[in-house]
């Protein structure tokens, strides 16, 4: 659980046994390098947001975000164009949803929404998982992270150092817990 509790965000026992073992075959037995666990220095907007937004625009794309979609609309079985909320009807050469996946069975026309191959979605669940930051007026940990067995928590991170802060006005630390079903309604 050390492994596959923070990696697929629920616990060994109720996680698809591929998923786990594709964790531990890609993580522990390929190259020694492999099992480097990476820390983000930035958050990761910097990391990824902004570098995708870049990408997609450099390419004469268009990101739109805070808009909520009605629906997909298809012409021979391909996507035709995106209808958002306000009705607006959006159209491209490509499309990628980036919608969660228990909202995309509601976008999709009815009929394809009952095919077998989108039918799936039905079958998939999701894990919760809290994020709890802390900031503290003195320093309270040297360790970048530890990782703890038999805890409600998994990991803690010391931010401040991570991310290269000034440590003298105190700590970020932030503790991570997956699989959080005992914690997510408090």
């Amino acid at each position: 659980n050390l492994i596959i509790l923070p990696a697929l965000n629920d616990d060994v026992r109720h996680v698809s046994a591929d998923m786990a073992l594709m964790v531990l075959q890609v993580g522990l037995l390929g190259k020694p390098s492999d099992s480097a666990i990476g820390m983000a220095r930035i958050g990761l907007t910097s990391l990824t947001g902004e570098p995708a937004q870049r990408f997609i625009e450099e390419r004469n794309g268009e990101l739109i975000l805070g808009r909520a979609v009605r629906s997909f609309k298809f012409r021979d079985g391909l996507v035709a164009g995106v209808e958002l909320s306000d009705g607006q009807l959006l159209e491209g050469d490509s499309y990628v949803s980036a919608l969660p996946f228990e909202e995309l069975s509601r976008v999709l026309p009815s009929d394809l929404a009952s095919d077998p191959f989108f039918a799936r979605i039905a079958g998939l669940t999701s894990s919760p998982i809290v994020g709890i930051h802390i900031w503290y007026d003195r320093h309270v940990m040297d360790q970048e992270f530890a990782a703890f067995l038999e805890s409600p928590v998994q990991w803690v991170f010391n931010r401040t150092r991570i991310q290269g802060s000034d440590s003298a006005n105190g700590q970020y630390v932030c503790i991570s817990v997956s699989g959080a079903w005992d914690f997510i309604d408090r």
